[in-house]
């Protein structure tokens, strides 16, 4: 499966050199938004009852989508 994200360049190159990557919530500026925690809080918790629990050290999901249709 292909997915989409927007991400820094920076980004790119640590998939190029480690093949991971994970959301630093540190770096997050919507994670700074109250409003946005909340409901992002909210998505995760809906995704482990869902999914299951994140893989160890991931805390939270990164955004992308599977099509990107115009």
């Amino acid at each position: 499966m292909i997915v989409w994200t927007i991400q820094p360049y920076s980004v790119y190159q640590q998939l190029q050199q480690q093949q991971i990557f994970s959301c630093d919530p540190r770096q997050s500026q919507n994670l700074q938004d109250e409003e946005f925690r909340v409901a992002y809080s909210w998505m995760i918790k809906q995704m482990i009852k869902q999914i299951g629990l994140p893989p160890t050290g991931v805390t939270h999901p990164i955004w992308a989508w599977y099509r990107w249709d115009f």
